[in-house]
């Protein structure tokens, strides 16, 4: 994320400055401060000291509070005082995370009792606050985070949430209650907002004020958007008014939670609800069957989605997943007769064309080859420029390939269509020997998808390598002087004003709030101005490649590519217009450096692992799926047991998943372990990752599994088949981005 010293036109280094400095050196520092003069942009002050506080900066958010420490202890003292409390905000940090409260509130001090911007004393007073608070100094804490509100309102509602969580911890709830109720009032974004009033909740569930809770509640659901969380919170509210004896609210609140995302676990569980009051009519018979569906109670389903039609014969929807929920109970007879009969009757072609493409898949899957293959044709046939003859004409295909009836697959294909029928389009030609189409079959799918599955694993065939592999791919750096180069020429390509660019960014409200923030080492609260940056902004490139830029160059490598993450779909089709660095921003690696020791341990490829951990928890440490897996590398606590024993760890309790240290040396070595068990073969790796040794051996007994390209098209997990595309596709970003140039085979 990003810093700001003295005010914000001299504080951040932004990208734009580092671009048209790209052969300048960084000035030698002797304890003066020196001018960097960048050519190509007349009267750029970049702000001094972020390429040396950028490593610091980096270390810390990794995890290594002690380097860090080191680190950004050589600059403080520096005869420039930007640099100098820029360096005590993060030496006060990196102390304060090794457990030495005492030495960060002396270095604080200092900095307090300066001279200062009001960004620098407000960012300055709520680590104080922090660091108040860590050492029990309930007062001190308090008046440090008011102090913060009175140096720059900006951060007011900031302040305010600190300061509930120290009453709260102190045992001052009626206080904290009234600290809360004023915040709720503050000038904030939705997501810090939200954040208030779930901390006044929390407290009036402990003062039991039960009218309070539920008031709140209600105001949470008048300004929460993700249906996920609104299922939540109206469940919660419903299951809060029966306990209170009010049936009829909370009934209403119950049917709202399944309206809200009938797929998340709170609405089968307020449908649930429902049933035990015998109020199950409440909700109508085909929602009620949705959610029943989606949590695969099938049974339940069928005789919910049998009433609604029963009701409106004309429920195409109903009675198409009623046909899934037949199918996946194992009557596929019966399912693909509702599928069919959609097809037959709903007016909606992209819905009649999916039911009957839905009705071939069951008919593939239970080993009807013959019934499938009629019904693909018959897709094909009706329903010709919709996704599911797209999908039909693959399936259709992909089952002339597995018979080995080449001749057949490439008529199916010749008309080609997406990546994926190219990819497999040329693999068909390769086989018939026809080596000139398969290269241009491969070359489109990778004009089609150049960064997606199947145009990297076009690549890959294109440059010789049938069988995806995986090396000792050393590490380089993410940012240098080249990417700034690039960049500094892309801006005008764009017809964009680099000055521009930094002076829009610079008058962002939530810029200026986030700054403070990440000075103070609030990093989840600077997280949410960031996001609410990049959603605001989501069709401008500039201004996210801007914002990314300024995270990345200050060390926030993680928060710069949640900043760019929406120019993936801004610029689908378009990836040959943004700049390299996009990639690189993209694509970061934390804890680079205990990733890259614990794979050397354990002769696990780095970037692989860093693929994998991507996509198992977004190098998130603290990240729990639903199913129990801890940690970066979403260890299963058992497995965990059975990987310290093997490794001989004494005395290990789950917890220490949670530990990055910890979880990507697990990774590493349950990672290496697959890779040795099937002989390098990357897919089968993967899936075993995922989804366990046991079902893979099984797929791998499939004929034609031996190609890796059949074996990950026709893995029959869901979850599986995506994940080991995902991780593959982190893989070769990280090759592209990582891998030195001399890093031999991969």
């Amino acid at each position: 994320m990003v810093r700001a010293p003295v005010k914000l036109v001299s504080v951040f280094v932004l990208l734009v400055a580092l671009a048209v400095a790209a052969t300048t050196a960084l000035p030698e520092r002797n304890g003066e401060p020196t001018p960097m003069v960048r050519e190509g942009v007349q009267g750029w002050d970049p702000g001094p000291g972020a390429a040396e506080l950028a490593p610091a900066r980096r270390m810390l958010a990794e995890g290594d509070a002690e380097a860090a420490a080191a680190s950004a202890r050589q600059l403080v003292g520096d005869a420039s005082p930007e640099l100098d409390a820029a360096a005590r905000l993060v030496l006060a940090r990196s102390l304060l995370a090794v457990g030495e409260a005492g030495e960060a509130l002396v270095v604080l001090t200092a900095l307090r009792d300066g001279d200062r911007s009001p960004a620098i004393a407000a960012a300055a007073d709520l680590l104080l606050g922090r660091v108040h608070a860590a050492m029990g100094q309930t007062a001190e804490a308090l008046a440090a985070y008011r102090r913060a509100a009175e140096r720059d309102p900006s951060v007011e509602v900031y302040a305010a949430l600190r300061r509930i969580e120290v009453l709260r911890d102190s045992g001052q709830l009626e206080a904290a209650q009234d600290a809360a109720e004023a915040a709720a009032g503050l000038p904030a974004i939705r997501r810090t907002h939200v954040a208030v009033l779930e901390a006044l909740r929390e407290i009036q569930s402990e003062l039991d004020d039960g009218n309070g809770y539920l008031a709140t509640t209600h105001r949470l659901l008048d300004v929460a958007t993700l249906p996920h969380y609104r299922a939540q919170l109206a469940f919660q509210a419903g299951q809060f008014e029966l306990q209170i004896g009010q049936r009829e609210a909370a009934i209403r609140d119950l049917q709202a939670a399944v309206s809200a995302a009938p797929d998340s676990a709170h609405a089968v569980a307020a449908l649930d609800a429902l049933i035990a009051q015998d109020a199950a009519d409440a909700v109508e018979p085909y929602q009620r069957g949705l959610v029943l569906y989606h949590a695969g109670r099938d049974q339940d389903a069928i005789v919910a989605f049998t009433a609604a039609l029963e009701n409106d014969p004309t429920n195409h929807e109903a009675r198409y997943y009623r046909g899934l929920s037949r199918a996946r109970a194992g009557n596929v007879p019966g399912g693909v007769e509702d599928l069919r009969e959609v097809a037959r009757t709903a007016s909606d072609r992209e819905l009649a064309g999916r039911a009957l493409e839905q009705a071939a898949r069951w008919l593939e899957s239970a080993g009807d080859t013959a019934g499938a293959r009629a019904v693909y044709q018959e897709v094909l046939a009706r329903y010709g420029n919709t996704g599911a003859a797209a999908s039909a004409r693959f399936r259709l295909g992909f089952m002339s390939y597995l018979e080995r009836d080449f001749g057949a697959a490439l008529t199916i294909w010749a008309d080609g269509g997406d990546a994926r029928v190219h990819f497999w389009l040329g693999k068909a030609r390769e086989i018939a020997g026809d080596d000139a189409g398969a290269r241009a079959a491969w070359e489109e799918a990778a004009r089609l998808e150049p960064d997606g599955y199947y145009g990297l694993r076009a690549a890959d065939l294109l440059g010789g390598e049938p069988v995806p592999s995986t090396g000792q791919a050393l590490v380089g750096a993410v940012i240098g002087d080249a990417v700034w180069r690039e960049l500094a020429s892309w801006f005008p390509e764009r017809g964009v004003d680099p000055n521009a660019a930094r002076e829009a960014l610079e008058a962002e409200p939530g810029l200026r709030r986030a700054m403070i923030l990440l000075d103070a080492g609030m990093m989840q609260e600077a997280g949410w101005e960031i996001d609410a940056l990049a959603e605001e902004h989501a069709g401008d490139v500039e201004r996210l490649v801007t914002l990314g830029g300024v995270l990345a160059e200050r060390g926030e490598t993680t928060a710069a590519a949640e900043a760019v993450a929406p120019l993936v779909n801004v610029e689908e089709g378009q990836e040959r217009s943004l700049p390299p660095i996009l990639e690189r921003l993209s694509y970061p690696i934390p804890y680079l450096d205990l990733l890259s020791e614990a794979a050397e341990r354990h002769g696990a490829d780095p970037l692989l692992l860093a693929a994998l951990v991507r996509q198992e928890s977004g190098f998130n440490p603290q990240a729990r799926s639903s199913a129990g897996a801890l940690g970066l590398a979403q260890i299963m606590p058992e497995t965990g047991r059975e990987i310290a024993r093997r490794l001989g760890w004494q005395d290990f309790n789950p917890r220490d998943l949670l530990r990055p240290e910890v979880s990507l040396e697990f990774g590493a070595r349950y990672l290496a372990e697959r890779m040795e068990r099937y002989n390098g073969y990357l897919f089968a790796a993967l899936a075993a990752y995922n989804a366990g040794d046991s079902p893979v051996n099984e797929w791998l007994a499939a004929p034609g599994a031996e190609d890796p390209d059949v074996f990950a098209e026709s893995i029959p997990y869901p979850e599986t088949y995506d994940y080991v595309r995902r991780v593959y596709v982190n893989y070769q970003h990280f090759l592209r981005v990582y891998a030195q140039p001399d890093a031999g085979e991969r």
